[in-house]
């Protein structure tokens, strides 16, 4: 659910990837996010999996660490 009855945001998205123009937005029943966006004329189809509970700015740093770690280049 989006929105509640007074239609009002009861969920945000956020995504690392930028999201130009969205064309279309669904929520499934298991929770997959399915984002239709259009950039330079090209389609595309994403999907994203919802979590729970929001994530903070420091909970995204230590993840960012995290993978950081593993020994990138």
């Amino acid at each position: 659910q989006i929105w509640d009855n007074k239609l009002k945001f009861v969920t945000r998205v956020e995504t690392s990837g930028r999201l130009p123009y969205i064309s279309a937005l669904y929520i499934e029943k298991h929770g997959h996010l399915m984002v239709c966006d259009r950039k330079n004329e090209m389609g595309g189809l994403r999907v994203y999996m919802l979590e729970a509970q929001a994530v903070t700015e420091e909970e995204k740093v230590k993840q960012q660490l995290l993978q950081l770690q593993g020994g990138r280049f």
